[in-house]
Order: structure tokens, then sequence, then C-alpha cells
């Protein structure tokens, strides 16, 4: 495609378009015994962890979770995910656990997948390791844009 016309996070429709809130990170920093200071820009990518993936995506449909939460959950696990393909390792039965909660949950997840797609920048040196996976599923979703119209 040559020169970068959509970039990571620019195709997510603006009515889905959402960021993580303070009151989620404070709640996922005591659940799960996370680090956080004020001066972490991205705290779902500094937090993430490979290790905990599984432990992160267990806790996603815990009725106590918010919507907000949830988002950020996933978030986190997708930044954990990238840091293990980064590393080299074997997502095994985490991705297909991922990938069900984005499919299945198409507008809460939205930003993530738009962001983590990386746009239609075909440049490898311009993508995650995760953008390959995460790409299809965006791309089947913008495929069909009814699945990300509002209720």
């Amino acid at each position: 495609m040559g020169n970068l016309s959509v970039g990571p996070g620019a195709d997510c429709p603006p009515h889905l378009v959402r960021y993580p809130t303070a009151a989620s990170i404070s709640k996922l920093v005591a659940r799960f015994g996370l680090p956080y200071d004020d001066r972490m820009q991205d705290w779902e990518v500094e937090a993430a962890s490979f290790v905990r993936a599984a432990e992160f995506l267990d806790s996603y449909h815990d009725p106590t979770h918010s919507a907000d939460d949830r988002f950020l959950l996933i978030e986190l696990v997708v930044a954990s995910l990238d840091d293990g393909l980064a590393a080299g390792r074997e997502l095994g039965v985490l991705w297909p656990r991922t990938r069900r909660i984005l499919v299945q949950q198409p507008r809460l997840h939205a930003p993530t997948l738009s962001y983590w797609a990386c746009g239609d920048d075909d440049d490898p040196d311009h993508q995650f390791a995760i953008t390959p996976l995460i790409r299809r599923v965006w791309r089947d979703l913008l495929a069909d844009p009814a699945t990300l119209v509002a209720d």
C-alpha cells in the first residue's frame, strides 16, 4: 500500500472511541497487584505481563467488572500477548480466548482492535508483533459495518 493512509486507531468509528479510566486502572491495580505510577503514560502497556495473561482473561467475565473494566482488561491482555509474541512465545489457547471476546464484543473493543491493527501500513517495522492477528479480526469486522453500529 506504500504510503500510510490510515494510521493506528484512525479507523475506529468515532462513536466507539473510548479510553482507559482512572477508576478502572485503580480497580485492576488493586485486584491484580499490578504496578502503578502517576508517570506511566500507557498503563496497560507498562503493566502488561504475558505470564499473567490467562489470569487477566479468567477475570474478564467477573460480574463486578464494568464495561470500562472489561475494555481495560482486553487492552492489558492484548499488550501482554504482544509482549509474548515479541519474545518468541507461543500463544496457545490465549489467542483463541482473546479473539472470541473481541468478536463477541466488537463495539466495546473497537478502539483496541483499531489501534493494534495499525491501519493499512504494510511495513512490518510500523507494526506490533500481534498486528497480523488483530488485523484479521478488525478487517473482518470492518467488512460488515453492521457489527459496529450503535445499539
